[in-house]
């Protein structure tokens, strides 16, 4: 219904052309250089700048349990920056080797391994009340972030949690997300640690698995990894930009 109703519309503009044409001869030729200059310019200035620039998205990741690391990116392709990273036409694939509890696929290449804290897990309390297996532990994270999670697949339920003497409200997890499925990300962990209480049904061990972010690219002997141009950012997309270790635990 839009293109009949623009044609019409524009059928308005006719006798304004024709007046323009008629009185002056150079209004049209005018018109015309102008257009080309405009599109010329536009063209000349449709690349990215440090004003209008784009992104793209690298991480590295190392899974302290099998000690192997990675490169990681979620774009679709490479470009003038990243190709340090990957090789040409690096497909996406799992990063379950590296993240267990990854679900997205991804360009990878393996990377140096380097020397990386993993967080320190204490058991205070292993209880039960009732028909309720409760564990207390206190964790001990030296990087910006932590995620803990219990696996999907792990016969276990969290039917309640603490931080600190908190509770943790589960009201706003994912409609449609499995009720064994748990995860907790805490950004800015205290240095002295925090406590984690964790109210179990199911089988025993808990399987706990971890994931520590750190902002920024690694530093790796050996390695030297260009700057980004000033016309590239770090993408917005999870983890863009950041050092990964993840390590699994079991109590």
């Amino acid at each position: 219904m839009l293109i009949p109703l623009v044609i019409l519309l524009s059928g308005l503009l006719i006798p304004h052309f024709a007046f323009a044409s008629s009185a002056t001869r150079w209004l049209p030729v005018a018109a015309l250089v102008i257009a080309v200059v405009c599109l010329a310019a536009a063209a000349f200035n449709s690349g990215f700048s440090r004003q209008y620039p784009k992104s793209d998205h690298v991480f590295y990741v190392q899974n302290a349990d099998t000690g192997k690391a990675a490169w990681a990116s979620a774009d679709d392709a490479t470009d003038e920056w990243t190709t340090q990273f990957f090789p040409s036409n690096t497909p996406k694939t799992s990063l379950k080797d590296y993240i267990p509890l990854s679900v997205n696929n991804y360009r990878i290449n393996s990377a140096p391994a380097i020397p990386l804290s993993v967080a320190d897990i204490r058991v205070t309390n292993d209880g039960t009340l009732g028909d309720v297996h409760v564990l207390r532990l206190h964790i001990t994270a030296s990087h910006e972030g932590i995620s803990l999670a219990i696996p999907r697949d792990a016969n276990v339920e969290v039917v309640g949690a603490e931080i600190n003497g908190k509770r943790v409200d589960r009201s706003g997890s994912a409609r449609g997300q499995s009720p064994n499925a748990w995860a907790l990300q805490f950004w800015a962990p205290p240095k002295e640690g925090f406590d984690l209480t964790l109210e179990l049904k199911g089988a025993r061990p808990v399987p706990l698995k971890i994931v520590e972010q750190s902002y920024g690219l690694p530093e790796i002997p050996g390695t030297t990894i260009r700057p980004r141009p000033d016309y590239i950012v770090p993408s917005t997309f999870p983890n863009s930009n950041f050092s990964l270790v993840t390590k699994s635990y079991e109590f």
